[in-house]
Formats: C-alpha cells, structure tokens, sequence
C-alpha cells in the first residue's frame, strides 16, 4: 500500500490531488499530525509526504526532525513561489527531496 501524506490548507490543491490519488491520500494539517500518522503505519517505506511551504524557519526545523525520525520518508515541498537559496539549501538539508 502506498501513503502519500499531504500537510496543508490548500483546499484547490487538496481537491486536485484526491482526484489525482483517489484512496491513496491521507489529508493533514501539521507535521505533526504527520509524525504520528507515520508513526502508526506498520510500513513506512512507500509513504510520501506532501508538504505545502509556509514559515521557512519553523518549517524546515520540523522537517528535519521528521526525516531524522524516519529517514525512508519521501518529502516533496509543494510551494507557489520558488524559494530563496538560502531556504533552498535548508529544505535540502531538512531531507525535502523535490519542489513541486
């Protein structure tokens, strides 16, 4: 079974990717609802976790966390704008592994 998580409040994007996803997503509020979402599936290794880009800072903080707890989690960003490079590299190291 494939989970893709999607961590937002973008009720078009939401809409889009239920359609797109049907039965396979699992809609979240905060990361960490997520943790403990993840924390309770017996696999873990085909999750995806679809994150929508808010405050940079706290964000990748918590990413990071998040990714270190569980490491084989695949983290795309989802963002309208492309961010900064500076916000770049810290979603990198924050283990966010694409942009959408």
């Amino acid at each position: 079974m494939i989970y893709i998580l999607y961590v937002g409040h973008h009720t078009d994007t939401l809409q889009h990717l239920s359609a797109v996803c049907p039965g396979m997503l699992i809609p979240l509020r905060t990361l960490q609802e997520a943790s403990l979402r993840i924390a309770g599936m017996r696999e873990r290794y085909d999750t995806m976790l679809l994150v929508e880009q808010t405050r940079a800072e706290e964000q990748c903080q918590a990413l990071a966390e998040l990714h270190k707890r569980f490491p084989r989690i695949y983290i795309l960003l989802i963002s309208a704008v492309a961010p900064t490079g500076e916000e770049r590299k810290n979603y990198l190291q924050a283990g966010v592994s694409n942009l959408i």
